[in-house]
């Protein structure tokens, strides 16, 4: 709900056009390996519960812990 919200706002401040894709299964597994691999080109932005973003982060999926560790960008940046 989180990023609806935010997208909201920020279409109304900037008149980007905004998707917002909820990507279920695996206890969130999917969703976060789906970001992981996505370009660190600024247009992918990754929201995720205590589960996706801790528990990844520590478990043994190496390419989570990159993606949440690599630096936020605007796009064009």
């Amino acid at each position: 709900m989180l990023a609806r919200i935010l997208a909201a706002e920020i279409r109304s401040a900037t008149g980007w056009t905004i998707v917002i894709e909820n990507l279920t299964g695996g206890g969130g597994t999917v969703g976060t390996a789906a970001a992981a691999r996505a370009a660190s080109d600024g247009y992918t932005w990754f929201f995720g519960s205590g589960g996706t973003n801790g528990i990844h982060a520590a478990g043994s999926c190496l390419h989570h812990r990159e993606y949440l560790r690599r630096p936020s960008r605007l796009p064009g940046e």
